[in-house]
C-alpha cells in the first residue's frame, strides 16, 4: 500500500514491492477470481470492431490447459517458450500459462527462434 506523500520523487525512492517468498502471479492475478460465477474479466475489441467477451473462469481454463501442453512436452521452470502473436489477449494468455511452470517466456525475432523449445503461433 502507498502512503500519501507530496514527494513524488522520495515516494518512488523509497517503495518497495512487498512479494511473499513463494507467489504465482497467475493465482494473483485470474485463479482468485475464477469462481465459477463467469464474471467478465476481459472485453476484447478487434480491428473490425467485433468483440468478444472472456470469464476469468474461461482465462484460468485456457491458461491451465496451455500450460498443461507446455509440461506435457516436458517443460519446466528455465525452459525457453517463444510465443509468436500481435498485442492480443492470446498472447496474455500465454505469459499467464507460463506462470504455471515457470518457464520463461520470450517475445523472439525469427532468427532468434531455434533455442526455444516450443513454439506456439497465433494469426
Amino acid at each position: 500500500m502507498l502512503t500519501e506523500t507530496t514527494d513524488y520523487d522520495k515516494l518512488c525512492r523509497e517503495f518497495r514491492w512487498k512479494i511473499p517468498e513463494r507467489f504465482n502471479m497467475a493465482t494473483a492475478c485470474c485463479d482468485r477470481h475464477a469462481d465459477g460465477s463467469g464474471r467478465l474479466a476481459l472485453i476484447y475489441v478487434d480491428e473490425d470492431g467485433g468483440t468478444s467477451r472472456t470469464s476469468f473462469d474461461d482465462i484460468s481454463e485456457m491458461s491451465r490447459r496451455f500450460a498443461n501442453v507446455l509440461k506435457a512436452d516436458g517443460l519446466s521452470r528455465g525452459d525457453r517458450v517463444a510465443v509468436v502473436a500481435d498485442q492480443t489477449w492470446i498472447r496474455q494468455l500465454a505469459e499467464l500459462g507460463r506462470l504455471f511452470t515457470k518457464a520463461e517466456l520470450k517475445v523472439f525475432t525469427l532468427d532468434d527462434l531455434a533455442p526455444a523449445r516450443a513454439w506456439i503461433a497465433a494469426d
